[in-house]
């Protein structure tokens, strides 16, 4: 199954639980997969939905509406390869990493990630100003900004690059809060992230020891 075929069978059903999904479907959603996209693994476990993505080596397997038994069955699959660990809804890392332990894998402690969801334009408290698009002049705040938010958020992953920034870095998908009178602060908002308030959902991150 191509790419075309993967998005046009799953994306429809993760799309009916967005936030959720949002990983996933970033992923997914991408016009230019860029240069590592021929090391993309995809799997189909099940029907629409039941699915996950491994964007590269050094990169976790991101899992999708799964269930139990289908997290074990890609637990097995990818026992002998390499990849760095799990990320998935609710309990689905769980069950992913309780098979790979089985098998004889380690792990580093879990880190949960609450999801939230925006359902209006984002204001920063106490900054004047509003959000805008960003555009080609902005590139080096935008990555800037989003090197400094890698290296506190995900320590463990691969440093965003250069390019990897300019190929994300899409009108959808950055904005910036300019304050009036004062030099301009940036904000990156996830493209699918539609939040404000809190959704109960959360997302779990599991790193694989022999993946460091």
């Amino acid at each position: 199954m191509d790419r075309a075929e993967f998005n046009a069978l799953h994306m429809p059903a993760l799309e009916q639980n967005e936030v959720r999904h949002n990983l996933l479907l970033g992923l997914m959603s991408q016009d230019s997969p860029g240069p590592a996209a021929d090391e993309m693994r995809r799997w189909t476990l099940g029907g629409a939905g039941a699915c996950a993505i491994q964007t590269s080596a050094n990169r976790g397997v991101i899992l999708g509406d799964l269930e139990q038994a289908q997290c074990r069955a890609l637990a097995e699959e990818v026992y002998g390869s390499v990849f760095a660990g799990a990320i998935g809804p609710e309990n689905t890392a769980p069950w992913f990493v309780e098979r790979a332990i089985e098998l004889g894998l380690s792990f580093d402690g879990a880190l949960p990630q609450m999801i939230h969801e925006l359902r209006e334009p984002p204001v920063y408290p106490g900054a004047p100003g509003k959000a805008r698009r960003a555009t080609a002049d902005d590139l080096r705040l935008v990555f800037e900004w989003m090197a400094a938010f890698h290296a506190e958020a995900v320590p463990d992953d691969p440093p965003v690059t250069w390019e990897e920034v300019a190929r994300k870095s899409r009108p959808s998908s950055s904005r910036f809060i300019t304050p009036s009178g004062t030099s301009m602060q940036s904000v990156h908002s996830l493209g699918r992230i539609r939040c404000f308030p809190t959704s109960p959902a959360t997302r779990i991150a599991w790193r694989s020891r022999t993946a460091a």
